[in-house]
C-alpha cells in the first residue's frame, strides 16, 4: 500500500515536472519573441514617434496659446496677438520647466 502511493507520488511528480517544463519553455519563447520583433520593429521607430509626438504638441500648444489670445479680443495677425502668444509660450515654457525640476529632485 505504501509503495503504491509512493509509486503514484511519483509518477504524479514527475508530470508536474514536465508540465511546469513546458509552460516554462512556452514562456522563454515568447519573452524571446516579444523581444526580436521589438529590436526589429519597433525600437527603431521610436525617435522618429518622439519626433512626430512633440511636433503635434508644439502644434497644438500653438493652436491653443492662439485661441486664447483671440478669446480675449486679440485679432489674429495683429502685434498683441504676437506678443500674446509669445508670452504664452514663454509661460508654458516656464511651467514645463518648474515640473521637470521638482520631478527630478
Amino acid at each position: 500500500m505504501e509503495a503504491d502511493r509512493s509509486s503514484q507520488y511519483s509518477r504524479t511528480m514527475t508530470i508536474v515536472r514536465q508540465v511546469y517544463d513546458w509552460v516554462e519553455t512556452a514562456l522563454w519563447a515568447g519573452i524571446t519573441s516579444f523581444v526580436i520583433v521589438f529590436v526589429i520593429y519597433i525600437a527603431p521607430n521610436v525617435p522618429e514617434m518622439a519626433r512626430r509626438a512633440e511636433a503635434t504638441r508644439a502644434m497644438n500648444n500653438a493652436a491653443e496659446n492662439s485661441a486664447y489670445c483671440e478669446k480675449w479680443g486679440m485679432k489674429r495677425r495683429t502685434h498683441e496677438h504676437v506678443l500674446c502668444t509669445m508670452d504664452l509660450q514663454g509661460f508654458r515654457k516656464k511651467i514645463e520647466q518648474d515640473l521637470a525640476d521638482s520631478s527630478f529632485p
